[in-house]
């Protein structure tokens, strides 16, 4: 067990933690925080991609019975 751990530490540590993309989204997560913890209010455009991010959600998708 002690191999297969060490192996995959060793891989794991090899790949970057985040995609390009995702590093992107915590960039724009910080930003909009930075406004927040500031107390000032956020710019509307901002906002846009999360919108439109969540726009994309299909509402069936919370009512399945699985």
């Amino acid at each position: 067990w002690a191999s297969i751990l060490l192996k995959d530490m060793i891989n794991t540590r090899s790949r970057a933690p985040f995609t390009a993309s995702q590093w992107q989204e915590l960039e724009h997560q910080a930003l909009i925080f930075k406004y927040m913890v500031a107390g000032v209010p956020v710019p509307p455009e901002l906002l846009l991609p999360i919108r439109r991010s969540s726009d994309s959600f299909s509402p069936s998708l919370l009512h399945q019975n699985n």
